[in-house]
């Protein structure tokens, strides 16, 4: 995955990406990775440990053998990805060019659903779409994007917090 590159952000323009939501105490965080800032591909793994470690560390203030561990549970925060239904494949249920939330449903019980859903529709330049066809975007649950209990339990360890999950 080649290094971040800055994005002009146009509203009018979709993009597909990542998000993490991140504990920095006192509140959670939502940090967005479009896919015209970070490259096609970017993927969860390289984000969190080029990305989302780095601000944990400086947070937390970890030592390095420390933030090595955290950057072994990238499971332990809610997260998710945005893709536009391609033409060529696509689910039962699903139709060519709609936009596409997976997700794991364990968004951070502290935040409000409905808000956190227009903030991702937002970030991925989905706003216009979402007002003029709503029935075109979806969030949806993936299995694979749920938060792994064993990587929750040891984050909270490593950093030394609570998290309000």
């Amino acid at each position: 995955m080649a290094n971040r590159r800055e994005a002009v952000v146009d509203e009018r323009k979709a993009v597909t990406g990542i998000w993490y939501y991140v504990w920095v105490d006192p509140a959670w965080r939502l940090d967005t990775y479009r896919a015209d800032e970070y490259g096609e591909g970017v993927d969860h793994l390289t984000v969190w440990k080029k990305y989302v470690v780095p601000i944990l560390r400086k947070r937390y203030k970890l030592k390095a053998a420390v933030a090595q561990q955290v950057a072994d549970v990238a499971y332990g925060v809610p997260r998710g990805r945005v893709d536009q239904v391609s033409p060529d494949i696509y689910k039962s249920g699903e139709k060519p060019g709609n936009w596409m939330f997976y997700c794991g449903n364990d968004f951070p019980s502290t935040l409000t659903l409905e808000s956190e859903r227009r903030k991702l529709i937002s970030a991925f330049g989905l706003s216009r779409l979402a007002a003029k066809a709503p029935d075109r975007i979806r969030f949806e649950l993936a299995a694979h994007e749920k938060m792994v209990p064993e990587d929750q339990e040891k984050l909270q360890k490593l950093l030394g917090v609570k998290i309000p999950y």
